[in-house]
């Protein structure tokens, strides 16, 4: 299958804040642990960066395993540091299977966002999502924050819709990889 071959990463720009820690071993292989671990692709950053900022939508497309995902999470990273205001919303749909599966992939990486990053922001969007049923709990091992919800089929088309207008109420630049 086509899936299994390569990997495709679609950023669409809609016009992390992390809590960095230390790696024990500075080589990292799965992930992004921020611009201290990141090498090389100075070029390529700088393009994504300034072709979204731009408003232009960008498709990264090659075999798996060579760092589309490391990149993303890096341009993000570079989005933040020189506009906080920006929302970057990394979004993996390898495992969904119909456009549910997408919606509330995209709801849940949404809601995600804003629990970690603001509190407006959390309960602008618990606000604008009511209809999806959001549950907000926090991980037991971690403490970490995490949002489900839930769509039923039938109005998925709606959802969508409403996650983009909700998108472009916040008046900020926001930035969705696929």
């Amino acid at each position: 299958m086509f899936r299994d071959k390569l990997n495709l990463i679609i950023i669409y720009a809609v016009m992390t804040k992390r809590t960095q820690k230390k790696p024990v071993n500075p080589f990292i292989y799965k992930g992004y642990e921020g611009p201290n671990y990141f090498c090389d692709r100075e070029i390529e950053t700088e393009n994504i960066v300034r072709a979204l900022q731009n408003g232009r939508n960008i498709t990264l497309l090659s075999s798996r395993k060579i760092g589309k995902t490391g990149l993303i999470k890096h341009v993000f990273n570079c989005i933040n540091n020189q506009n906080k205001n920006a929302i970057c919303i990394y979004l993996d749909i390898f495992a969904t299977q119909n456009l549910n599966d997408f919606v509330q992939a995209l709801g849940t990486a949404i809601m995600e966002n804003a629990v970690e990053h603001e509190k407006s922001l959390m309960a602008k969007a618990f606000d604008a999502f009511k209809a999806w049923r959001p549950v907000l709990s926090y991980d037991s091992l971690t403490g970490q924050p995490s949002v489900s919800i839930s769509i039923e089929p039938s109005h998925e088309e709606h959802t969508l819709e409403s996650i983009f207008k909700h998108l472009e109420n916040l008046k900020k630049d926001v930035y969705i990889a696929i």
